[in-house]
Parts: C-alpha cells; structure tokens; sequence
C-alpha cells in the first residue's frame, strides 16, 4: 500500500470517530496498526503518523502522547530527556526528537504537539492526578481520548475519574525521589493514587465497553484493530452515574 493510500484510510478512520480540525486529543498508540498497511521500519512510520496527525488536526489542534514511566515509584530518579516511555515505541521516538516538549511528570508526562495556554510547562507536577496535572487540563479543555489500535483499557484518564471519585480501592501513596531536568536535580514528593494490595484493580474492558454510545463514546476499525473516540467529560459522567450504584463497577467482573 503507498503512504497516499495509508493517509486516506486514516482520513477514513477519524472522521469515523468524530475526530475534527482543530481538536484536542490525548493519543492512546500501537503503530502495528499502522504496519499492517505499510511496512516500513518503525522509525519511518512514526514520522509519518505524527505528521499526518498535525496536517489532520491542524494549527489550531492539539496532540498529547503519553510518555509514562513508571520507574519513579521504584525509587529511581526521573530525568526529563532519558527517562523513556514504557508505554510504546511511538513515545519514545518523539522524546529522542521532542524532549523539551514533554511535561514535567516523573510518572505521566505527556509529549505536547504545542504549547497550551493556561498550561504550566515550567513547575514540576508533584501530584499525578492533582489540579495542575495535565489530567486535570484535559479534563477542563474537555480533550478528545483516541485509543489507536488498542484497548480502551489504556485510557489512563480513568484513573483520574478514579481519583476525582475517590473510589475505596486506591489510596494516596507519596513517594520520594529527584527529578533531573537540564542536568539539574530537584528533590520531590510525588502523590499517586494506587490501587490497594491483593485487589485486581485494573478496570475491565467489558465494563469500560458498556459506555460506548456511537456519540460522545465511538467505536472504529482500523483494518484488523479496534479503535475507539471518547470525549473527557462524557467518560467523567458516564463512569460517576455507574459508581452510584456500584464503588467497584470498573473492576468488578
């Protein structure tokens, strides 16, 4: 398939999840979406999709990628320009090009397509899902969620509904540790909202699926991948109806 073939199909796909010029999304990734059509090295593929994405979205649009590290909480320090993503390999191959782009989060930083206003790109976030977590932006800028050829349970946005609900399962844990940016070496202490010890707290695809509506909340496909839209507010109200009646519906099976 040529790349003008490729960029046709995911015209197709996001305009099938209500994706429009000008928004803002939070991009959940796995580039073998993308290697099933054109199979190239992975370095190659990403250049192409982040540019396909910035054409598609536009000036005015936003791109957030998760580049989450979750070393911190095993007493290692975080550093800005090498700390790498565990979260996939499109990640990583924008913070070897866009490091300075990433948000100061020693656990969920995020590399930003652009700079956002009323955003602070300067402090050091100290609390994952706190009012100046990037969470808690994308919740305000109402930001669209894009799932791209994997599951829903990806979306780490729910953990900060999770938080904003204080749900019996989790709790505030502070950790301690240095945050290393431009070679200089500040002392933190993170507050993360983990889930308690011998609970399987990890939210369940068919409970997340029962909140797709084909509206606010849209299932696609990509070739032989699922793909999935959802707007921050409607999940933050679709999940908090679902907790009135149930404390564990996203972990219950």
């Amino acid at each position: 398939m040529s790349k003008k073939k490729l960029n046709k199909k995911l015209d197709h796909l996001f305009k099938s999840l209500k994706i429009n010029k000008g928004d803002k999304i939070i991009i959940h990734s796995n580039i073998a979406g993308l290697l099933q059509f054109y199979f190239v090295k992975r370095e190659i593929i990403s250049e192409i999709f982040i540019s396909y994405l910035k054409k598609y979205l536009g000036k005015k649009g936003v791109i957030a990628i998760p580049t989450y590290n979750y070393q911190f909480t095993k007493s290692k320090n975080f550093d800005l320009k090498k700390s790498l993503s565990q979260v996939g390999f499109f990640g990583n191959y924008l913070i070897k090009k866009k490091w300075k782009n990433r948000t100061l989060d020693p656990i969920f930083s995020h590399v930003i397509s652009r700079n956002l206003e009323n955003f602070d790109f300067e402090t050091i976030n100290t609390e994952a899902f706190g009012e100046k977590s990037f969470f808690n932006y994308a919740e305000k800028e109402n930001f669209k969620i894009v799932c791209f050829c994997c599951s829903v349970k990806t979306i780490t946005y729910i953990h900060y509904i999770e938080y904003l609900l204080q749900l019996p399962y989790r709790y505030i844990k502070k950790f301690k540790g240095y945050f290393i940016k431009d070679n200089k070496k500040y002392k933190i202490i993170y507050k993360y909202n983990v889930g308690k010890k011998k609970i399987d707290y990890t939210p369940k695809e068919q409970n997340i699926y029962q909140l797709i509506n084909q509206r606010n909340f849209i299932k696609s496909y990509f070739g032989r991948f699922e793909c999935f839209s959802v707007d921050c507010k409607y999940l933050y109200s679709a999940i908090a109806k679902k907790i009135k009646k149930n404390k564990n519906f996203l972990i219950s099976l």
